[in-house]
């Protein structure tokens, strides 16, 4: 776990915790009140039915009557005596104590429905906790494997990322090998050549110095010989120098530097030449690192055809490989 997911998760425990808290104190409740004891109930026995109330009767709207002519005074009948009006007995304290009985029931019936309203009210609410709950669940489920699932390919993306990186270090240190071993061979093979030419020169005085020897020439005549040689050679080597500047000047003549060229990078390249100063094929043996200059330097060796070739055949082969080397400020 990374100390970013941290806060989150302890967030996420502790409203779990408080969760599972709420619904175990709505549980015990409960159970509590389901196990209240019912309230006795009380009922009173009647020998008979208290007498049935009777409605008062509605009042008589007056209306005007025409009133009669008066009659002649009647003889008053003989007085009687004033009969005793009677009353109404109180109400029984059995009617009073079977209505408060009702009300009794009543309030228990209201009661009961309260409890049993409360108590779907409380079902209700644990089941809506319960289905926040796995809600919840389900929704921290979902985002820790989405969360998973990316870290994953994530690491994924970075493997083959490396995997590339490491592919490609490799292959340019095998073509960087390949150019080192190939400039080797060439120089082994250049340095054996003159080797050999040297030798056979050499041969060739000796066999030379042994033949006037032989046929008693002096000294004189033998330095002499020798003093033309190495003028020749000298004289051989001051026109290769010219013929391989005169070749690089010409190149550098052809070459178009590209707009992103930065410092003074060096290319290093092989040309094989034909008799009359064609080009038969250019060799990159080191880049200067950017591409794009050393495409300018190739280019300019294949415009710069023919290039100089020196008249002597024997020269000719001198410089029929040569190995070039170009800088952008030389």
């Amino acid at each position: 776990m990374s100390r970013q997911d941290a806060p989150g998760r302890v967030v996420s425990w502790v409203l779990a915790v408080g969760m599972h808290a709420l619904l175990l104190g709505v549980l015990f409740l409960g159970i509590r009140w389901q196990q209240r004891a019912p309230e006795p109930l009380m009922a009173d026995l009647w020998k008979e039915l208290p007498p049935a109330r009777q409605a008062p009767a509605p009042p008589v709207r007056s209306e005007p009557v025409a009133t009669p002519a008066p009659l002649p005074p009647a003889e008053p009948p003989p007085s009687e005596p004033p009969r005793p009006v009677a009353k109404s007995p109180p109400p029984p304290a059995a009617v009073k104590a079977d209505i408060a009985m009702q009300e009794r029931k009543r309030h228990q019936e209201e009661k009961k429905l309260q409890t049993a309203r409360a108590r779907e009210e409380q079902a209700r609410r644990l089941e809506a906790l319960r289905e926040v709950e796995v809600e919840r669940r389900r929704k921290l489920k979902e985002a820790t494997a989405a969360k998973l699932e990316e870290e994953a390919r994530r690491r994924e993306e970075k493997r083959e990322l490396d995997a590339e990186r490491r592919r490609r270090e490799q292959d340019k240190l095998a073509h960087q090998r390949e150019q080192e071993k190939a400039l080797d061979d060439q120089r082994r093979s250049t340095e054996q050549e003159m080797e050999k030419q040297a030798r056979v020169r050499e041969a060739q005085v000796l066999d030379q110095a042994a033949r006037a020897r032989d046929a008693g020439r002096g000294r004189q005549e033998e330095d002499l010989r020798r003093r033309q040689e190495r003028e020749r050679d000298a004289a051989l080597i001051r026109e290769l120098d010219k013929v391989k500047s005169q070749i690089r000047q010409r190149i550098y003549g052809k070459i178009v530097l590209p707009a992103e060229m930065r410092g003074n990078p060096e290319v290093q390249v092989s040309v094989t030449l034909l008799p009359g100063g064609e080009v038969l094929s250019v060799t990159l043996l080191h880049s200067s690192g950017v591409p794009a200059y050393d495409a300018a330097v190739e280019r300019a060796i294949h415009a710069a055809e023919p290039l100089p070739t020196p008249s002597d055949p024997a020269l000719f082969q001198k410089v029929r490989e040569l190995n070039l080397k170009f800088r952008p400020l030389e």
